[in-house]
C-alpha cells in the first residue's frame, strides 16, 4: 500500500473560490441597490414634473374663467420693481424687461399630499397687441410660475401669456 502525503492544495482553492464569489456577490447586491435608488429618484422627478406642469395648467384655466383673477393680475403688475440684489441673485433677470415686477404669490390650485407646490405670477412689461386695432387694446405680458417639490427632487415650470384688454 503506498501512503500518500495531502498537500491540501484543493481546500485552498475552494476558499479563494468562495472569497471571490462573496465578493462578486456583494458588489453585484450595492449595484442592484444603487439602479433601484435611481429608479425612484427618476420617478419623483418625472411626478414633480406633472405635478408643476398641472398646477400651471390649473392657474391659466382660473385665470381664463375667473373675474377675480384680474384682481390678482392687477396686484403683481403693482408689485414692486425687484431691487440690484434680487436681479443679481435670478438668473432669469438679465434676459427680462426693466418692467419686470416682483413675484405675486398665488394660491395653488391643485391639491397633492406628496408634494409641496408653489404658484406665482409676475407682471413684465405692456406693450400693443399685435393684430389688433392699436387704439382700442392693450397687452399686458405676464410670467406664470410653478414649482413642485418632494423629497430632494425638485421641478419649476413656467409659463408665459399676454392679457389684451381694452383700453
Amino acid at each position: 500500500m503506498k501512503n500518500h502525503t495531502q498537500q491540501g492544495a484543493a481546500l485552498i482553492v475552494a476558499l479563494i473560490f468562495l472569497v471571490v464569489m462573496t465578493i462578486a456577490g456583494v458588489t453585484a447586491m450595492r449595484f442592484a441597490n444603487l439602479e433601484e435608488k435611481l429608479t425612484g429618484n427618476s420617478l419623483i422627478k418625472g411626478h414633480n414634473f406633472q405635478v408643476a406642469n398641472s398646477e400651471l395648467r390649473a392657474q391659466l384655466l382660473s385665470i381664463n374663467t375667473s373675474l377675480s383673477a384680474i384682481d390678482t393680475l392687477q396686484k403683481a403688475m403693482a408689485q414692486p420693481l425687484p431691487t440690484d440684489a434680487e436681479k443679481a441673485a435670478d438668473p432669469t433677470a438679465a434676459m427680462l424687461p426693466n418692467t419686470t415686477r416682483k413675484n405675486q404669490a398665488l394660491t395653488a390650485k391643485v391639491s397633492n399630499t406628496l408634494n409641496t407646490i408653489n404658484s406665482s405670477v409676475r407682471f413684465l412689461k405692456t406693450s400693443v397687441c399685435p393684430e389688433s386695432s392699436v387704439e382700442k387694446f392693450t397687452c399686458y405680458t405676464f410670467e406664470l410660475n410653478s414649482t413642485a417639490a418632494a423629497g430632494n427632487s425638485r421641478s419649476w415650470q413656467s409659463q408665459g401669456f399676454d392679457l389684451a384688454l381694452s383700453k
